[in-house]
């Protein structure tokens, strides 16, 4: 998010430029169109992003910008989801009835040659300060309601838990303030809340069967704990290859080359997917040691995620809250508060970093050892919530994705070092779902709303691109780093050979119907 959307007309870009600078000076980020935005489909779309996502929107009048069409429709935009607007003069010669209504109900600052710019500056300052909590939280509200209107008003974009209560809040003291919440923003509170009371009701009930299954599992867990620890390592190692063979065979059932599949083919895969959530965490708190197991079976988890070799197990707690704990040691390594709006927990291929993706576009990352850990950083830089994160196989470099429509590669020794500098960027059409890196490091692949995978190298130039027929939500290498697999519109899995694949650049549309890509 920026903290100004500054609409000018291009005769006086030389003045913006110097009110830029100044904003900068300041420590205020302005987004700013110096380069002409191509006038192609995904042209206006791109500034109504920008509008959206800046807390106050200045307008430069000046005879030129009350004609220009495009400098109109951007005020217009920005009325219309009820942006603070500071109209700015910077040059005469225009009729008042030539000042659309919505900015003339607006005092104006003066930026004329004959005036002096410094103090105007400083009146400028004080607006864009003004009740500033109350503005960006107007923004944030914005852009998340944005977000759950173009993905259809699905419960995954609503808000819940503190978020949501914070929001409430916020809705209730509006009625005073400026600018007002848009109707947009009301009805995406209501829904959250309703929404919010059903899956309270909801996982009242699953709460009542999961705790019969963590009581059977408390009891295994103390019956296991008698037998010797040779005979317990055994029985987890055949657990491991019980998982790793149900998922190896639905993999190399995907992997079949040049054939077309048949019925009893499409049925033996839909046979060979993963079962329910409730299973899926049942599984993995079996694999742990008994009284490991026991421990975080009590905190109702709702997701779990494995370092690479095992050595640490996150959850995401029926509360929210992250726990990380050392594996060998039996330790709780991290232990953070609320992060109702995680999006993904990863760990470094060498298991020193942790990595935690919000939906509010912020990349938390963790340097953790057996018993302790410390922040590093916290990467910002994207407008809009993070999807999917990766680390490349050697770990020097770290993707995020974004609802905004690109990838960010942080190169980690500069992060850490420099967490503020801003990385180069992946761009699509529309938002970014899913990437990996090649298992060689050398390339990097992406899965987007706009029905494409796309393969890149490691300065960001498309060396490949394959359509789909809906959007693309997943992109995986199998185990050996042979093929390539791709999940598009939830069901359909398609599978290709990666050296080919990367020596055509695109492929057939041929794929199976399935739900689970390759599993490290």
């Amino acid at each position: 998010m920026s903290d100004v959307f500054i609409s000018y007309s291009r005769t006086d870009q030389h003045f913006v430029q110097v009110l830029h600078q100044a904003l900068m000076a300041s420590q205020y980020d302005a987004w700013v169109d110096w380069d002409n935005i191509p006038l192609t489909a995904d042209w206006w779309q791109e500034i109504q992003v920008g509008i959206e996502a800046a807390h106050m929107f200045i307008f430069v009048i000046s005879p030129d910008s009350l004609v220009s069409k495009v400098c109109l429709q951007e005020v217009d935009y920005a009325a219309t989801h009820h942006k603070r607007l500071m109209p700015i003069v910077h040059r005469d010669g225009f009729a008042q009835n030539q000042v659309p209504a919505v900015l003339r109900r607006h005092n104006w600052l003066y930026f004329r040659h004959t005036d002096d710019f410094d103090t105007a500056f400083q009146a400028l300052v004080e607006g864009l300060d003004t009740d500033l909590d109350y503005v960006k939280l107007h923004t944030r509200l914005l852009v998340r309601s944005r977000e759950w209107q173009t993905h259809h008003q699905t419960e995954d974009y609503l808000l819940r838990g503190q978020d949501l209560e914070t929001t409430e809040t916020w809705l209730a003291e509006a009625s005073e303030k400026s600018p007002s919440p848009t109707p947009l923003q009301r009805s995406f509170v209501s829904h959250s809340r309703q929404a919010e009371t059903r899956r309270q009701q909801q996982q009242r009930r699953r709460l009542r069967r999961f705790g019969i299954s963590v009581s059977i599992l408390a009891a295994l867990a103390l019956a296991a704990a008698a037998i010797a620890w040779q005979q317990r390592q055994r029985a987890i190692q055949q657990s491991n290859l019980a998982e790793q063979q149900s998922k190896l065979a639905f993999a190399h059932q995907l992997a079949v080359e040049g054939q077309t599949p048949t019925q009893s083919q499409l049925l033996s895969q839909q046979q060979a997917r993963m079962g329910t959530a409730e299973t899926s965490l049942a599984f993995g708190l079996a694999s742990l040691p008994p009284d490991l197991a026991l421990l975080l079976g009590q905190e109702n988890p709702r997701q779990i995620t494995f370092s690479p070799s095992r050595q640490f197990v996150a959850a995401i707690t029926e509360t929210f809250d992250l726990r990380v704990w050392h594996i060998p040691s039996r330790g709780t390594a991290l232990a953070w508060g609320t992060v109702v709006d995680v999006a993904d927990v990863g760990f470094s291929p060498d298991e020193t970093l942790l990595t935690v993706a919000t939906r509010d576009s912020v990349l938390h990352i963790w340097a953790i050892d057996d018993d302790d850990y410390t922040k590093v950083a916290a990467l910002t830089g994207h407008t809009a919530g993070l999807t999917d994160t990766a680390f490349s196989p050697d770990g020097r470099w770290l993707g995020t994705a974004s609802e905004d429509g690109t990838v960010r590669l942080w190169n980690l020794a500069e992060i850490l070092e420099s967490p503020m500098r801003q990385p180069p960027q992946i761009r699509h059409n529309r938002p970014i779902r899913s990437l990996t890196f090649s298992p060689d490091g050398q390339h990097i692949l992406t899965g987007s709303d706009d029905q494409t995978l796309r393969i890149w190298d490691m300065v960001g130039q498309e060396v490949g691109c394959i359509s789909h027929l809906a959007p693309v939500q997943r992109v995986r290498f199998n185990a050996d780093g042979t093929q390539v697999g791709s999940v598009s519109g939830s069901t359909l899995v398609r599978v290709w050979p990666w050296p080919s694949l990367l020596a055509d650049g695109s492929a057939a549309d041929a794929g199976l119907a399935g739900g689970e890509l390759f599993c490290p």
